[in-house]
């Protein structure tokens, strides 16, 4: 996978054949995969094939995240589950902050709040299952759609009943990334791009992990703490205040 810097630009092309150079230039609603029908072996023993791209805008995950190329987010998906068999566990109890909005739901919501800030509308769906299937009080599955202004969407879902895969994979126009599981508390992710068809590119990178992975968090608030702030610039109260409300609002839907 090659790059070229093009005055402000940097502009991701891939190269096929031999021969005369040719390039190919994409329109605005495709990428360099409108060209993949049209390279057979005549054309690429003609010419020396440059398909180019489009431009390439560097995203961050935060400040222990990958600067990886995705052009533009277009969405988030994200999911985080575990089985509660026992009835009596406290998230089968309401009295005790049961349920799983309020334990698993937050993770997610958190996450699209961290990358894509608020969102502009919310859609709920749920059950109220215990884990013998028979009806309770407290919401045991969640699935969420949150909507973005500019046309951003973030499909999250978590369950105390069914077996999920508590990663999450933050998609955009040239590519995605795929957070390793659990993403709240990663060991790495994967870039995943497209060089042409439905063949990707993977490029996988490890973080090393701390503890038990909250240990980044515990340090992020003792040096807060220490610089005498009342919040941290990654978790503000605003934010904090956003996810609540959205757990109020997935709640009252379900």
């Amino acid at each position: 996978m090659t790059y070229v810097q093009l005055g402000d630009v940097k502009t991701w092309y891939d190269e096929h054949g031999a021969g005369e150079p040719l390039v190919l230039m994409h329109g605005g609603l495709v990428d360099a995969r409108f060209f993949a029908p049209n390279i057979g072996s005549q054309f690429k023993t003609d010419f020396r094939l440059h398909l180019a791209n489009g431009e390439v805008r560097e995203q961050s995950l935060g400040s222990r995240g990958p600067n990886e190329a995705l052009l533009r987010e277009t969405g988030i998906a994200a999911t985080f589950w575990f089985v509660i068999p026992d009835p009596t566990h406290r998230l089968w109890d309401a009295e005790h902050g049961g349920g799983s909005a309020l334990d698993q739901g937050v993770y997610p919501l958190a996450l699209a709040d961290l990358l894509f800030g608020p969102y502009a509308s919310l859609a709920a769906t749920g059950s109220r299952l215990g884990p013998d299937g028979e009806p309770t009080v407290v919401d045991s599955e969640l699935a969420v759609l949150l909507g973005y202004d500019d046309g951003r969407q973030a499909t999250l879902a978590t369950s105390l009943r069914s077996l999920l895969p508590c990663d999450a994979s933050i998609g955009g126009t040239a590519g995605r990334i795929r957070i390793l599981p659990a993403f709240w508390a990663t060991e790495g992710f994967v870039l995943e791009r497209p060089v042409g068809g439905i063949e990707l590119d993977r490029e996988e990178v490890l973080i090393p992990k701390v503890g038990n992975g909250y240990v980044p968090m515990l340090e992020a608030v003792a040096e807060a703490l220490h610089d005498e702030r009342i919040e941290h610039e990654l978790s503000s109260h605003a934010a904090t205040l956003r996810v609540m409300r959205a757990v109020d609002a997935v709640l009252a839907a379900v």
